[in-house]
């Protein structure tokens, strides 16, 4: 027979080590939260979507962009987004996060750093950041002046099966190798670096900028879309009379999915292709006339 004050200690026993799991259970489950330890958020605790001093955490979805001509569009959508997601006063932080986002080693990363760290930590730092991109597109040696403007002008036609996004990208690219080709052709230096030389420059670079007309270049870059006459018109009329690149390349962008473009360009390449009997009709072959 067991003794009564022996089934009273292993009572209180077996209390005591309920009560102790119970509390190391509790003090498990508190530490995974705001002020928790340092090794229990780095056990797989998620970020945050916001940081602790009530922003948003900038240091995520920061984005990239890999390089090829054809993401550069997506890329932009992406900074506007990711811009558009921060508060003001993070505004100055985004820049240098997309500069050290990417790889280092890659032209991506050398294009970015190659600004100032004022330039990377102003409000406009991603943009900027953007225009470098795409001015490392055009980073080639120049040639001749004119072939690179005849080539924007009269050349850039987008390719039957490529897509629209790639065309503008490589619309874009063309227009800045023209204008860099044109700067090479410049005044003679002053003697001094005077008030007025300066003027000079600045009013000799806004007259390059100008060489191309914001609704010239929309033009043309319908012109050159491969798009039949017809098909031309919806697009103009989606632009309600506001003809500027951005709003006649959303335009084309959005006025045809790829789907329908691929079929307009199949059936553009059999009409080239068609028979001159198949044009006139199959009895009027022989070209004879009765």
């Amino acid at each position: 027979m067991v003794a009564p004050h022996r089934c009273v200690d292993d009572s209180l026993l077996r209390q005591s080590s309920c009560h102790t799991t119970s509390s190391m259970a509790w003090s498990l489950r508190g530490s995974g939260r705001t002020g928790g330890s340092a090794s229990s958020a780095r056990a797989g605790t998620p970020a945050p979507t916001a940081a602790l001093g009530g922003g948003t955490d900038i240091d995520r979805n920061v984005p990239v962009w890999d390089g090829r001509a054809q993401t550069l569009e997506q890329f932009e959508e992406d900074i506007e987004l990711f811009c558009a997601s921060c508060e003001d006063r993070q505004l100055t932080l985004l820049g240098p996060r997309i500069a050290r986002a990417h790889a280092v080693g890659s032209k991506q990363r050398s294009v970015a750093m190659a600004l100032t760290v004022e330039t990377l930590r102003g409000k406009d730092g991603p943009q900027k950041i953007l225009a470098a991109f795409k001015a490392s597109l055009s980073d080639k040696p120049e040639g001749e002046v004119w072939t690179h403007v005849q080539k924007y002008v009269f050349g850039g036609q987008r390719q039957r099966f490529s897509s629209m996004a790639e065309y503008i990208v490589a619309e874009g690219v063309l227009h800045e190798r023209a204008l860099k080709s044109l700067r090479t052709v410049k005044r003679p230096a002053a003697a001094d670096a005077s008030a007025a030389a300066s003027d000079a420059d600045a009013a000799e670079e806004a007259q390059i900028e100008s060489v191309f007309p914001e609704p010239l270049r929309a033009f043309l870059l319908l012109e050159k879309s491969s798009l039949p006459g017809a098909l031309r018109v919806p697009v103009l009329t989606q632009c309600n009379y506001v003809y500027d690149m951005p709003t006649v390349g959303t335009a084309l962008r959005s006025a045809f999915s790829e789907a329908e473009l691929r079929r307009i360009d199949k059936q553009a390449s059999d009409e080239t292709f068609r028979p001159v009997w198949y044009v006139f009709g199959e009895d009027c072959h022989d070209f004879t006339c009765d």
